[in-house]
C-alpha cells in the first residue's frame, strides 16, 4: 500500500538519486580534464549524496537490518 508520505519520500529518493547522478556525470568530466583536486571534492561529494540516498531509503525497507 502506498500512501501519500511514501510517495512523496520515494520522490525524495528519486530527486537526490537524479542529483547524484548529475553529481558523477560532472567528476567523470572533471576528472577527464586532468582537473584531480576539483574531481576529488566531486567524488567525495558523489558518495555523500548516494550513501545519504542509502539511509533515506532504508526507511522504506521492510527489515531494516538487512537494508
Amino acid at each position: 500500500m502506498v500512501t501519500d508520505t511514501s510517495l512523496c519520500g520515494w520522490m525524495l529518493c528519486l530527486g537526490l538519486a537524479c542529483i547524484g547522478l548529475a553529481v558523477q556525470c560532472f567528476f567523470i568530466a572533471v576528472e577527464h580534464k586532468k582537473k584531480y583536486v576539483a574531481a576529488t571534492v566531486l567524488k567525495g561529494t558523489a558518495s555523500l549524496i548516494f550513501v545519504a540516498l542509502g539511509f533515506l531509503a532504508m526507511n522504506f525497507a521492510g527489515d531494516k537490518l538487512s537494508a
